[in-house]
C-alpha cells in the first residue's frame, strides 16, 4: 500500500486485474463509482479499506460486487456499509474498526450494517471500538448496537468485539492497523 491516502479510488487500479490484496486509505467516503472501480478488481480476496472523515452516507456494495473475496476490514468513524443481496458471496471473515458515538448514531438511524444477512458466507464479525475517554455506559450502547445489527445475519457468527485506546500518534498514513492479524 502507498503511504499516502487518496482523495477518491484512482480509476487506474482496475486495470491491476492480478491484484489479491489491497489495502487502500481515502480522505472522504467514496462514491458510487469510486467503489464500482474497486469491484472491477474480480480476483480480489483481502480488501482493507479505511475511510478518514465522517461518513456522510452510506457505502453501497452491489449484487456483483466482489465474487471471491474472502476477508474485508473497514476502518471509520462508523459501520455505513450497505450489502446488497449477492454482494460479496463469498465472504467469510468481517473485520470493523469504528468509534463509539457513531457506531451509536448509525445503529439509531439503521445506517449500520444494512444487508448485513444477506452475506451468506460470513462465518466471524470482529468490531474493534475505539473507547478512548469514554465512560463503560457509551461503549456498551455501541457494543450493543454493533451485536444488534450483526445479529440480523441468520448464520451462528463468531462475533467478537474488542475496545482498544489508540496509541496517541497522530499519523496520516493508514499504517495503524496491523495486516498481518487482519489476513
Amino acid at each position: 500500500m502507498l503511504s499516502c491516502p487518496f482523495s477518491t479510488v484512482p480509476g487506474w487500479i482496475a486495470q491491476l486485474s492480478q491484484l489479491t490484496t489491497l489495502e487502500l486509505c481515502l480522505v472522504k467516503t467514496p462514491t458510487d463509482s469510486a467503489i464500482e472501480v474497486l469491484t472491477r478488481l474480480h480476483g480480489l480476496i483481502h480488501l482493507f479499506l479505511h475511510v478518514m472523515t465522517v461518513l456522510d452516507r452510506n457505502i453501497i456494495f452491489c449484487g456483483t460486487a466482489f465474487p471471491v473475496l474472502t476477508c474485508f476490514g473497514f476502518m471509520s468513524s462508523a459501520p455505513c456499509l450497505t450489502f446488497k443481496q449477492g454482494a460479496l458471496p463469498k465472504l467469510q471473515k468481517l473485520d470493523i474498526f469504528t468509534g463509539v458515538y457513531n457506531a451509536i448514531d448509525a445503529g439509531q438511524y439503521g445506517k449500520m450494517l444494512v444487508g448485513i444477512e444477506h452475506l451468506q458466507s460470513l462465518e466471524q464479525v470482529t468490531v474493534n471500538i475505539n473507547c478512548w475517554y469514554l465512560g463503560e455506559s457509551e461503549v456498551e450502547k455501541a457494543e450493543d448496537a454493533l451485536r444488534s445489527a450483526i445479529k440480523i445475519n441468520p448464520r451462528d457468527l463468531n462475533i467478537q468485539i474488542k475496545q482498544f485506546i489508540p496509541s496517541g500518534k497522530l499519523t496520516t498514513n493508514c499504517r495503524g492497523i496491523d495486516m498481518d492479524n487482519f489476513v
